[in-house]
């Protein structure tokens, strides 16, 4: 596995529902068969190039496009052909290949995730930068995003880029833990006239998916539509399920480019802490869109002009199960950027940035005096990039940015890359990070839920030392680093704020961010390696991960496994018919979450529940994809085969064995 190729609202509620409804089997199928009629032949599967001509560029590393063997820091990218051949049905399933990630799944079929560490603390994925096609994707509310199936569709990607480790001197807030860029296939990358698939999995789970390519005038476009909808698997409640529709499109013409899209989705949540819900409900509807505009200036270089827009409603119901509980948000931010690009000397760059962000919010479950809330923030980034002989690649740059009721926030990075032999690279790097409290964590108030408006943003220093090794056959790393997390948050349950009208609702207290008073340390190892039998059709990728985290008393952080692993084979038996499996083991660790909450809420004497110990696990997947007449194809797959009913979080039961079929058209 090579680090640098894989490991390779209005109402949405309704909207969503009747929208969703129409997914029926054989209506999809009567689509599939329809787009079948105009598919033309097949595109080149990836899994037939060698590993040097994977995934060339990349663009999440420094905010803009290089050579994936001359970034500052290694990259991880799993492709279209790895996704399709998997087990994995949604985003943080995929994600689990790359070194260093955690997920933990709770609230029965929502997940929180990390990179190499802090994973009890990041309920809503929020020390992630997330990207759609380089556009950040994190929401204004609560400052990430789910994880969850209906999130964004796998079909529509082209391929994943994941940086490890603390990047704000490049991309500001968020990108604390590193950066997941998501980039969608192309029109080089489909069918002349489209792909088309339906599935239908565990839990009357269905999907269907249509990708268009266009092209008219010299403007190439590219247009996605997606449904989902299942039942989950309802261990706890009958009240479960999740329908969603999803529709995006992309066009390009010159130096031009723009996205426009938007995502329904009705989410039913049947239980926290097996206290089961029967009527709480959330709606959501967001609405997204990005202009980008490229001036070339030949030996002035070039010019990137942004502006990106990106709004949500949300509308939960009988909240907490408390009937008629209703609490309503509507926000939106605005990104508006300019980056020159100079080429200096020999191959030397200068990158120069200026940007802004606006947010928008106003909701009803914040604190009076903050429900309605307006904020721009400004930034500007400087990097450095030169070559000394053919060997030596240097970094040095940083970025100033305004986070909210703080001082100015600089944040530098300086970074080398040295070819010690044609097949032998040595890389080091130090970077920084800030993540500043979501508005949730400052100004929440709900009735599980109380913010705390004195939080300071989180700073993280970081090192890192890998060795890579590279040939057509195989590749391998080993990369080391230490980081240093001052003014750490984490959520805790405190009963002490629980409201007595609502105790008959099972909501015996709130859950509140805290800051640390110290320093969080995390060290860690990850060995990565790939092997690529071109001539066999085989492929092995493997990586294990070492991580030692710590609180600033010295305690384990909650629910960070010291030791992770990934096996996987992917082998093309021949032209038409590919196997793969894989499993992922996460080894034990400790749960915090009511650390401070009493054994039995109406006797405090009796104690705190305290820390408690959860049990390792490991997930089985494995695939197989077919061809079949006429060029269609069949692919069944299944993830979580090892296990039944087991917990990643306590107090919520997850169902093993998620089995899915799907037909597509093109086989490709």
């Amino acid at each position: 596995m090579n680090s640098q190729e894989r490991p390779r609202r209005g109402n949405g509620r309704v909207v969503c529902r009747d929208i969703v409804s129409t997914l029926r089997p054989v209506g999809a199928i009567g689509l599939l068969v329809a787009g079948a009629a105009v598919a033309t032949a097949e595109s080149v599967d990836l899994f037939d190039l060698e590993p040097e001509a994977l995934t060339e560029v990349v663009f999440a590393a420094s905010n803009r496009a290089q050579a994936a063997t001359e970034t500052a820091t290694h990259v991880y990218v799993i492709t279209a052909a790895e996704i399709a051949a998997s087990g994995a049905t949604s985003l943080d399933q995929v994600l689990r290949r790359v070194p260093g990630f955690q997920v933990r799944t709770w609230l029965w079929g929502f997940t929180n995730t990390s990179l190499h560490g802090l994973l009890g603390g990041s309920p809503i994925n929020e020390r992630l930068l997330w990207l759609v096609d380089g556009i950040p994707f994190n929401d204004v509310r609560d400052g990430g995003i789910w994880t969850d199936p209906t999130i964004f569709p796998l079909e529509n990607i082209a391929r994943i880029e994941v940086v490890p480790g603390p990047h704000s001197s490049v991309w500001g807030s968020s990108a604390f833990q590193g950066v997941v860029n998501i980039i969608t296939k192309s029109t080089a990358e489909l069918s002349r006239r489209g792909d088309y698939s339906v599935s239908y999995g565990a839990f009357h789970t269905q999907t269907a998916a249509v990708a268009l390519p266009l092209a008219a005038d010299g403007v190439e476009s590219t247009l996605f539509a997606n449904l989902y909808a299942t039942d989950e698997h309802r261990l706890v409640s009958d009240h479960s399920g999740k329908q969603a529709a999803w529709i995006y499109g992309k066009s390009r013409v010159g130096g031009f480019s723009c996205a426009y899209g938007a995502r329904l989705a009705d989410l039913k949540y049947p239980s926290v802490f097996a206290s089961p819900y029967e009527h709480y409900s959330e709606g959501r509807s967001e609405y997204f869109g990005h202009a980008r505009h490229v001036s070339e200036f030949g030996g002035a270089g070039s010019l990137h002009l942004l502006t990106a827009f990106h709004a949500w409603n949300d509308r939960f119901y009988d909240f907490g199960d408390v009937p008629g509980l209703q609490y309503e948000q509507t926000s939106y931010r605005w990104h508006n950027s300019l980056q020159w690009i100079l080429p200096l000397r020999s191959a030397d760059k200068l990158v120069v940035g200026l940007g802004t962000r606006s947010d928008f919010y106003d909701g009803d479950d914040f604190r009076p005096g903050h429900r309605t809330i307006r904020e721009t923030q400004v930034n500007g980034y400087l990097e450095y990039e030169a070559r000394l002989g053919e060997r030596l690649l240097l970094f040095g740059g940083g970025r100033i940015d305004t986070p909210r009721g703080e001082d100015l926030s600089l944040h530098p990075r300086a970074a080398l890359r040295f070819q010690l032999h044609p097949r032998w690279a040595l890389r080091a790097l130090y970077s920084s990070a800030y993540r500043e409290p979501s508005y949730w964590h400052r100004y929440i108030d709900t009735v599980d839920a109380s913010g705390n408006p004195d939080l300071r943003s989180e700073e993280l220093r970081g090192l890192e030392l890998a060795l890579e090794f590279e040939s057509s056959a195989l590749s391998a790393s080993a990369i080391g680093f230490h980081q240093t997390v001052e003014d750490g948050i984490l959520e805790i349950y405190d009963p002490t704020l629980a409201e007595p009208e609502y105790l008959q609702y099972g909501i015996f207290g709130k859950f509140t961010p805290v800051q640390a008073d110290g320093n969080y340390d995390i060290d860690g190892l990850d060995l990565v390696g790939s092997l690529h039998l071109a001539d066999s059709g085989l492929r092995l990728d493997g990586w294990y991960s070492y991580l030692d985290s710590r609180l600033p008393d010295g305690r384990d952080t909650p629910y960070d496994a010291k030791h992770k692993a990934y096996l996987g084979c992917r082998w093309k038996v021949r032209d038409g018919l590919e196997l793969a499996t894989g499993g992922h083991w996460v080894s034990r660790t400790r749960d915090a979450e009511l650390e401070h909450a009493p054994v039995d809420p109406e006797n405090p004497a009796a104690g705190t529940i305290g820390r408690r110990p959860v049990p390792a696990y490991w997930i089985g997947e494995a695939g197989v994809r077919c061809r079949l007449p006429a060029g269609f194809g069949l692919a069944a797959s299944i993830w979580d085969w090892g296990n039944d009913t087991y917990e990643q979080y306590l107090g919520s039961s997850q169902k093993g064995r998620l089995w899915r079929l799907r037909l597509e058209y093109p086989y490709r």
